[in-house]
C-alpha cells in the first residue's frame, strides 16, 4: 500500500512540475522524501533487527510513546515516525539564508502552497556553497546551517531519520518529533518567525512534560530538558534584544555604508555581551555561538527559531500552564487572517 500511495504522489508530482516548471525544488524535496519513506522500514521491524546499532534501537522503542502521549497533548494524529530510514550522512540537509547588509531585508525564496521562505534547503553542501557565492556576489550577507530533518506539513507520513538522533542525547529526538509535530499541527503562510518559534515552545514544553511523566522530575531526561527549555529561553531574550537594536539602526534614514559602520559596534557589543553574560549561564544550548563570524544573516538564522520564544511563553503562564490550551491558542493564531504579532 504504501508503494502505491508513493508512486501516486511521484505522478502528481510529474504532473505538477510540467504545469509549473518553478515548483521544481518543492517538487524534488517531496520526491527525495517519498524516496527515505519508501525504503524505509516499520520501527517494529528495526526494534527486533540485529543489523541496527544499539544506541539507535534504545532511542526508537520510546518513539511510539512519544507519538501516543502527542496525540494526547493536542497535536495531530499521523502516521508519521512510525517507520525509520537510515541515511549515509551525518546532516539531513544544508540551509542557506542571506540578509542585505545594512538591513534585515532577507532573500526570499517563493515556493507553491508554503509561500515566502527565507531558506533554501540542499543535501549537497556543494550546491549550497555554489549558491551562497552567487548571493555574496549580489552583496548579501550569508550564512549555511545544517539540519536534522524536514517535515512535509502531513503530506507524507515523515519517517525517523538517523540525523534525528543524537547518540550522546537520548531527549534531543523527543525534541526534534514534538517540533516537527507542530508543523504539521500548523504553519502560517509567510510567517516563518511565528511558525519556527512556536514550534520550539511547544516542542520544549511538550517534551518537557513527556519526561515528567514517563520518567519523572527527578530524571536525568528531565533535569536535562529543563536545562534546555532554560537555555532557550536565556538566549531568546538576548537575540530578541540584539535583533531590535540592530533594526533601530536599519530603520534610520541614512546611507547604507553608515548603517553598515554602524552595525559593527552592535556586533562587538553583543559578542561580549554573550561571553561575559549570557555563555555562562547555558548548560547545553547555544555555547557556540560566539563561534563564528556574526553577520545579519547568521544573526537572523537564530532569531526566525528564537527571537519570540521568551514572549511566547508569556501564554504558557497565562494559560495556567495548561499544554492544550497553549497549543490550541497558537494553532488558533496560526489559522486567522493578519500578521501574528497583531494577534498575539
Amino acid at each position: 500500500m504504501l508503494k502505491e500511495i508513493i508512486v501516486f504522489i511521484t505522478a502528481l508530482i510529474a504532473l505538477f512540475l510540467i504545469l509549473n516548471p518553478g515548483a521544481r525544488y518543492v517538487a524534488r524535496s517531496f520526491y527525495d522524501q517519498a524516496r527515505l519513506l519508501l525504503k524505509s522500514k516499520d520501527i517494529n521491524y528495526i526494534l527486533s533487527s540485529k543489523n541496527t546499532d544499539k544506541e539507535i534501537i534504545d532511542q526508537l522503542r520510546l518513539v511510539p510513546e512519544v507519538m501516543a502521549f502527542g496525540d494526547e497533548a493536542g497535536f495531530l494524529k499521523t502516521k508519521a515516525y512510525s517507520r525509520y530510514s537510515a541515511l549515509d550522512r551525518d546532516v539531513f540537509f544544508y540551509t542557506l539564508s542571506a540578509s542585505k547588509k545594512d538591513s534585515f531585508k532577507s532573500y526570499l525564496w517563493n515556493w507553491p502552497f508554503i509561500g515566502s521562505l527565507p531558506y533554501k534547503g540542499f543535501t549537497r553542501i556543494e550546491d549550497a556553497r555554489k549558491e551562497e557565492l552567487e548571493l555574496r556576489e549580489l552583496g548579501y550577507d550569508t550564512y549555511i546551517r545544517e539540519s536534522k530533518a524536514m517535515s512535509t506539513l502531513g503530506f507524507l507520513p515523515d519517517p525517523v531519520i538517523t540525523t534525528m538522533i543524537d547518540r550522546n542525547d537520548p531527549t534531543e529526538l523527543v525534541n526534534v518529533i514534538f517540533h516537527e509535530r507542530t508543523h504539521q499541527l500548523f504553519f502560517k503562510k509567510d510567517e516563518v518567525t511565528f511558525n519556527e518559534n512556536a514550534a520550539v515552545l511547544l516542542g520544549t514544553l511538550t517534551s518537557l512534560e513527556f519526561f515528567d511523566k514517563k520518567f519523572g522530575p527527578g530524571s536525568a531526561q528531565y533535569k536535562i530538558q529543563k536545562k534546555k527549555l532554560n537555555d532557550i529561553i536565556i538566549f531568546s531574550e538576548f537575540i530578541d534584544n540584539f535583533y531590535k537594536e540592530l533594526d533601530a539602526l536599519y530603520s534610520k534614514n541614512i546611507p547604507g555604508r553608515e548603517k553598515i559602520s554602524g552595525h559593527e559596534a552592535i556586533f562587538k557589543k553583543y559578542a561580549a555581551l554573550f561571553k561575559t553574560d549570557i555563555k555562562p549561564g547555558l548548560k547545553v544550548y547555544f555555547r557556540s555561538f560566539d563561534k563564528k563570524e556574526i553577520n545579519n544573516s547568521y544573526l537572523l538564522s537564530y532569531y526566525r527559531y528564537y527571537g519570540k520564544v521568551h514572549v511566547y511563553i508569556q501564554v504558557y503562564g497565562k494559560l495556567n500552564n495548561d499544554m492544550k490550551k497553549t497549543m490550541v491558542f497558537f494553532s488558533d493564531v496560526a489559522n486567522k487572517k493578519g500578521k501574528s504579532d497583531q494577534l498575539l
